[in-house]
């Protein structure tokens, strides 16, 4: 029988990497958040609809775009169980 070793390329990502991926982007959207109430304070007239919008939405939005962070990356190889051979 011809054992396959697993290769590291084929481990899927570690979850304290995945954490930081999704903090970042979550980290991002707020931020841009709070750039939108402050361009809602400076901004007159009805230009103050398209900043409130967004800084209402976002963090909603934040929160599925970090979640979806892991989806795209690449997927993980299978899983070996293991087992003892017989000689």
């Amino acid at each position: 029988m011809k054992h396959e070793t697993p290769s590291l390329t084929e481990l899927p990502t570690s979850h304290s990497d995945e954490l930081k991926k999704r903090m970042t982007v979550y980290s991002i959207i707020m931020g841009l958040r709070v750039l939108s109430i402050l361009i809602f304070l400076v901004v007159p007239g009805w230009w103050k609809v398209a900043p409130a919008i967004f800084a209402v939405f976002s963090s909603y939005f934040a929160v599925i775009i970090a979640n979806a962070v892991g989806m795209f990356s690449k997927p993980a190889g299978q899983v070996q169980k293991p087992t003892r051979e017989l000689e």
